[in-house]
């Protein structure tokens, strides 16, 4: 009924480079294969594109179409098969990317059916990496008390293995969100050591990661040279992988840059973020944080129009993400007014006069 000849040379190009009527003739095949009720074949379609179907930057044009076609006829297909594990992985996959884009409580309804689909396969393990999933996304949507019931629940289900440093982070950035950094530092450093021991294909990429967190933290109680070589390391290794991880690559320089814009350096902020904000053009969920460290930036370097700039293009791309703004503006106010206090502190106005 298909080409499949066509199909796995195609499988094998980068299909962002690929003439239009390539990846059309893919979503035909996507067509024909649903209309026939071939499902096994359709679920090997999706094997064969699976990086179509998880790439975090496949949104928009033919391919964004490609991937939500192929997406949604895949799961289909496994449910028509009966087969609750490959469900569950297209239903993770569906949610993983949701997330990856903004859309956090979609992400949440995908993860909850992966997460039961897997317990139906009797894959624990996949459940339970489904349900620190939905901790992420209940963190994103500001439900901090709910996403430390279930990070909480994941660390405790997840026992000696390796795999718990993920949750580990998840829980170190709700106690940084609520004050705890010394809690937030040891559950970082916790995790570095379990990823520095395992030798899960993606460590590197976890090593990475959790050091800008590290390195975030650092920075915000003053351990600046410690910080700096936190964020060196973290970006070695992202500079070391095969091939490029812009979305992680792009957090990174994100804290990077805000470190280097509180410490005066508005011009090196500048040449730091502005590829960034480029690149992270189809992260939405990304990029509003890149343009509020930019509103920062601009505002230290005396251009507070560009900087209200800024601020109104976050808050949109937030408004359209459906996160509300006002939790925002209250933390804002509240790192304004700490700044503010700690200003007074270190210069003694307001202190009473000694000689009264």
């Amino acid at each position: 009924m298909v080409d499949w000849s066509e199909l796995r040379a195609l499988a094998g190009r980068d299909l962002h480079e690929a003439r239009e009527e390539d990846v059309e003739t893919i979503v035909a095949a996507v067509r024909t294969l649903h209309e026939a009720g071939a499902w096994s074949e359709l679920v090997e379609l999706r094997e064969l594109f699976a990086g179509v179907v998880a790439g975090q930057a496949v949104t928009v044009g033919t391919l964004g179409r490609l991937r939500d076609e192929l997406e949604a006829a895949a799961i289909q297909a496994a449910g028509a098969l009966a087969d609750p594990g490959t469900q569950g992985r297209f239903h993770f996959d569906r949610g993983h990317f949701l997330h990856q884009v903004g859309f956090h409580q979609e992400a949440i309804d995908a993860f909850d059916e992966a997460a039961r689909l897997h317990r139906r396969a009797g894959d624990a393990g996949s459940a339970l990496r489904a349900l620190h999933m939905t901790a992420l996304c209940l963190r994103a949507l500001g439900r901090h008390a709910a996403a430390e019931r279930v990070v909480d629940a994941v660390i405790e289900q997840a026992g000696e293995s390796a795999w718990r440093a993920h949750p580990r982070q998840v829980k170190a950035w709700l106690l940084t969100d609520r004050g705890d950094q010394a809690g937030a530092e040891r559950l970082l450093r916790e995790a570095l050591e379990l990823h520095r021991a395992g030798d899960a294909p993606d460590h590197g990429d976890m090593l990475a990661d959790v050091q800008a967190d590290l390195a975030e933290l650092l920075a915000a109680t003053g351990r600046l040279a410690e910080a700096r070589e936190a964020f060196r390391e973290s970006l070695e290794l992202l500079d070391s992988r095969p091939e490029p991880f812009d979305r992680l690559r792009a957090q990174t320089v994100r804290k990077y840059a805000a470190m280097v814009s509180a410490t005066g350096d508005q011009r090196a902020a500048l040449e730091l973020l502005i590829p960034e904000e480029r690149r992270s053009a189809v992260y939405t969920d990304l990029l509003w944080k890149i343009e509020l460290v930019l509103a920062a930036v601009y505002w230290r370097a005396g251009a507070p129009g560009l900087a209200l700039l800024k601020v109104t293009l976050a808050l949109g791309m937030r408004r359209r993400l459906g996160l509300r703004n006002a939790p925002l503006a209250v933390t804002a106010i509240r790192g304004v007014a700490g700044r503010a206090w700690r200003a007074v502190r270190r210069t003694g106005a307001g202190r009473p006069s000694r000689t009264g």
